[in-house]
């Protein structure tokens, strides 16, 4: 590649990098804190806002996912600890077996771990709710849960939702009650529910939602017993969840949400959105016999106590895979599958500590790292100018390159920096320095032999790469493995240091060396500053 060609590659790099930072530019510069504390409103208070708020929500959420987030350590938070609650565990545990200790005993450090591992996804599938786009939840060494919330600081909602068991059931649309309504020409909507309680005819009663969007059950409901009134809700134009009306439910579970093993999005075969589901073992056979039964009813799909769809059974659907069809939109059918994938909690989660750290404990963190960041910078800057004079500051234009990538890398995969990611910045600084100096000293060695300074630049850099490579594979080799197998804030440091490392050996091998290049073509110096 020729010099021009090289200069353009840079040119692009550069362009990529500046589009992966202006989500985050745009974070943390440009958008008004007022405009931010809107993603702070519950979702009832969204309900009642305009489309105009609506949009721009949707809008901050898109910009501040792309961005590069801060952790827990710099910008506060929630920190909570949660465990499986191992009574309830065993409680079930001893109705599946049908009371067999034996039995349960045998399995239960199994069964327990299981519980752990589906606790996990489906805590990963709730997170969004309460607005965070990096949330860090694992599982920790004593297969507790660990979830941390960067930017939050209410706690009290939090844990409730948390901890909270949650429910996907399958329950069965009482048409014959249904059907009555809407011979009482109660306004139904194009799904077949009731959109309004007010038009219910004498001895019926919708029941009121609590404040946290549950059902309160109303007393004398003109219904069967063996049914009851659940909510629909429907995403709007900005997927936000809304009430649309109610659906008469047979209050007989046919099937959970531990008997859905998968669930996606897809298209028929003239391209409209659908929802393939497949269903364990278990719920295979108990799907069939339901379906078997109900054939021409629908089949409500409900979680948390909300109507998220109720297709109609059309066919016995045998094999344990099954598919949602009906007039969705492609967002929809996302929806739906996320649903069907979240289940519920397998059993009840305690708990055990919480932590709250304050914005000023953030900032005072930001204040000092940035600092420490800051006086390190100028340590190398001043060394690498004084040392080496010109060349040192060829040095410096590369690790200003280098700190560029480094960035927008991490900004490109929406990471989170941690006060240990400043730390693997810093090491990377280090890093970088030391590739030049090494690159420096091989050219003065190779001046001294009398060489002409063309000759010893091209003769420094073949050489002294060799060494650069070596040494930073063997620690990206070390960072790599920090990444995938370390936990928390080492997870984040070996990520900055791999970004890092990568970043480096461009800056150092390409960018300082076509620096030189050009200085020596277009000035032709007669000697090197170095």
């Amino acid at each position: 590649m020729n010099k021009l060609g090289k200069f353009i590659f840079i040119l692009i790099t550069v362009g990529v990098s500046i589009y992966f930072l202006m989500p985050t530019i745009q974070w943390y510069f440009f958008i008004p804190e007022k405009d931010k504390q809107i993603l702070n409103l519950s979702q009832d208070q969204l309900d009642v806002q305009s489309s105009e708020i609506k949009k721009k929500v949707v809008e901050l959420k898109k910009v501040r996912k792309r961005s590069l987030s801060l952790g827990l350590d710099l910008q506060g938070g929630v920190n909570i600890t949660l465990q499986i609650s191992e009574s309830e565990l065993s409680n079930q545990l001893l109705q599946k077996y049908e009371f067999d200790q034996n039995k349960v005993d045998s399995i239960f450090k199994e069964e327990y771990a299981s519980a752990v591992d589906r606790a996990l996804e489906v805590l990963r599938n709730r997170m969004d709710q309460f607005g965070v786009s990096e949330p860090s939840i694992r599982k920790t060494f004593d297969n507790r849960i660990s979830v941390e919330l960067p930017g939050l600081d209410n706690p009290q909602l939090i844990k409730e939702a948390l901890a909270k068991v949650g429910k996907l059931e399958f329950h069965i649309v009482d048409e014959k009650t249904m059907k009555s309504l809407q011979e009482l020409n109660v306004p139904m909507g194009s799904g077949g529910y009731v959109l309004s309680g007010s038009e219910l005819p004498a001895g019926y009663e919708i029941p009121m939602m609590g404040t946290n969007g549950e059902t309160i059950r109303a007393k004398g409901e003109k219904i069967p017993d063996t049914s009851e009134w659940v909510s629909y809700w429907e995403n709007d134009d900005f997927g936000m969840p809304k009430m649309k009306g109610w659906y008469v439910l047979e209050k007989k579970i046919e099937l959970d949400g531990t008997m859905v093993k998968n669930g996606r999005s897809d298209s028929d075969q003239y391209g409209k959105p659908k929802i393939d589901f497949e269903m364990t073992s278990e719920g295979a056979d108990i799907f069939a016999e339901v379906t078997a039964q109900n054939i021409n009813k629908r089949l409500a799909i409900v979680l948390d106590n909300k109507v998220k769809s109720a297709p109609n059974i059309r066919s016995e659907i045998s094999g344990g895979r099954g598919e949602i069809t009906g007039d969705f939109s492609l967002e929809e059918t996302v929806f739906l599958a996320n649903v069907l994938k979240a289940g519920a909690l397998p059993v009840k989660l305690d708990i055990v500590q919480e932590r709250v750290i304050g914005p000023t404990l953030g900032r005072d963190s930001i204040l000092q790292s940035s600092r420490a960041l800051l006086y390190g910078v100028l340590a190398v800057v001043l060394f690498m100018i004084i040392y080496y004079k010109i060349s040192g500051g060829i040095a410096i234009i590369g690790l200003g390159f280098n700190l560029l990538y480094l960035v927008a890398l991490l900004a490109g995969v929406s990471a989170t920096l941690t006060l240990s990611g400043i730390a693997g910045i810093a090491l990377t600084i280090g890093m970088a320095v030391d590739a030049n100096v090494i690159i420096y000293e091989r050219i003065r060695e190779e001046m001294r032999r009398s060489r002409g300074i063309k000759h010893a630049i091209h003769s420094g850099f073949e050489h002294a790469s060799a060494t650069i490579w070596d040494s930073n594979i063997t620690t990206l080799i070390a960072a790599v493995a920090l990444y995938f197998f370390g936990e928390g804030t080492i997870k984040g440091f070996g990520l900055t240091l791999t970004f890092g490392i990568i970043a480096n050996m461009f800056s150092s091998l390409f960018i300082s060396r076509l620096i030189f290049d050009w200085w020596m073509d277009t000035f032709n110096p007669h000697k090197i500053s170095i």
